[in-house]
């Protein structure tokens, strides 16, 4: 074996020199830009060309040697985006994974970013395109990694920084369903929560769960706005007014979805558009209706509203068919209504096994409801399209039948009550409820 010998003498000699001759060393360090500076990097391809190579794949790899430039509209700071960076041309937005968390230190938003695209992957995620380093396997099931950090400097080369940020302008939820839209920064105009999420948080921040939240427009249009358990705004609370909310819009199996950056992204400051906006979302298949402001009333019998679930979908649900009483008259009434201004009530019906000659639903306006005493109110029926037998075309379900634009009177104040009554003999007839709106 070898022995490696330390020449003490050597050493001693080097050490003088470095004492005696001390302006050898460099001590004046320079600062990095402002602006962070140029990259000497020139892009031959736009983020559309690069998605575009996946052309309906489930994976690939990119072998030309192409460089994209983009800027970067979301980062990792609040928690919110995981391992990703967004960036966006003139052509588009994409999500760019990577293998390590805070990139947002090198990565912020509204700096300019150079990806050298040749030998990474791209992946279609649920709709998304995202591009990364490499393929691996996750049971079985190929999936995307991010581009490791240690590699990141041969792939990532971040130019000048606080780049003007793309942002699209829209001015309802519709417009958000377009593909073309994807990964992009979006702003949505003339939305709100709807009214039955109002006052929850953002997401589970004890759990550290993520949280679908329903956002609408003036017009009843809806989309998700999705949050992570692990955004430092999860567990704010949800405001109650309408104006717009800013996020990148993303989609999940045909589900569009939003994810704000952060607080700055929402602002919710006027007053809302709509009265009622309600999709019962927040409800576990069987349970009561117990609302915020919502009422039931069994004027006859006991049968309650219920929530009942299928699939992804939660309606309002009422049913004569093996009820506990014989006959029923079961309400449910909506919170107190701002009626100064002209409104028009919206909703969705649907009928189920429908028993012969049974009209099972009624829908009613009160402006002298006190919130207590139904009986002694006066009570008018409304001309709404309610679904019926004659809706339903093969089996034993109509599908959901639109009320239509239900003027509402004005004056001060006002309830809507849904009034279900039948029996469990001939009159047994289910009817469901969604997506009830009381607008402008």
């Amino acid at each position: 074996m070898k022995k490696i010998i330390f020449n003490s003498f050597l050493f001693s000699i080097l050490s003088l020199s470095i004492l005696i001759f001390p302006s050898c060393v460099d001590q004046d360090f320079d600062e990095p830009p402002a602006d962070g500076g140029t990259v000497d990097l020139v892009a031959n391809a736009t983020v559309l060309q690069v998605k575009a190579l996946l052309d309906g794949a489930s994976f690939m790899q990119i072998s030309d040697d192409l460089i994209l430039e983009g800027i970067v509209t979301a980062d990792d700071q609040s928690g919110n985006f995981y391992k990703k960076v967004i960036i966006e041309d003139a052509t588009g937005g994409l999500e760019v994974l990577v293998n390590f968390t805070e990139s947002y230190n090198d990565y912020p938003v509204g700096r300019q970013l150079f990806v050298k695209c040749q030998g990474l992957f791209l992946q279609e995620y649920a709709g998304t395109i995202q591009i990364g380093g490499s393929i691996y396997d996750d049971g079985g099931d190929p999936r995307l990694a991010g581009i490791e950090e240690n590699l990141a400097s041969e792939i990532l080369f971040a130019g000048a920084r606080n780049q003007t940020v793309p942002n699209t302008t829209l001015t309802s939820v519709i417009e958000a369903y377009d593909n073309s839209l994807l990964s992009r920064l979006v702003t949505i105009e003339n939305v709100e929560f709807t009214s039955s999420e109002v006052g929850l948080t953002y997401a589970d921040n004890v759990n550290l769960f993520s949280v679908n939240r329903n956002l609408v427009d003036c017009n009843g249009n809806s989309i998700i706005v999705r949050t992570s358990g692990y955004a430092d705004f999860a567990g704010e609370v949800i405001p109650n007014g309408s104006g717009s909310l800013t996020g990148i819009l993303s989609v999940f199996n045909g589900d569009y979805q939003l994810f704000i950056r952060d607080l700055n992204d929402v602002n919710l400051n006027d007053a809302r558009c709509c009265e009622v906006n309600e999709s019962f979302s927040t409800g576990l298949s069987g349970d009561m209706i117990e609302l915020s402001g919502w009422r039931q009333y069994q004027a006859v019998g006991t049968e309650v509203w219920t929530y009942q679930s299928f699939g992804n979908e939660v309606v309002a649900k009422i049913q004569g068919f093996s009820a506990n009483s014989n006959n029923i008259e079961s309400w449910l009434i909506t919170p107190s209504l701002d009626l100064s201004v002209p409104r028009k009530l919206r909703f969705e019906s649907i009928i189920g096994y429908p028993s012969s000659g049974h009209t099972p639903l009624t829908v009613y306006v009160s402006q002298d409801y006190d919130g207590s005493n139904v009986e002694a109110a006066t009570w008018t029926s409304l001309d709404a399209n309610i679904a019926s037998s004659a809706d339903i075309t093969s089996g034993n379900w109509s599908p959901n039948v639109p009320s239509g634009d239900v003027a509402l009177p004005t004056g001060t104040s006002g309830y809507i009550a849904f009034v279900y009554t039948g029996n469990n003999s001939n009159q047994t007839s289910t009817i469901e409820l969604d997506n009830i709106q009381i607008c402008k």
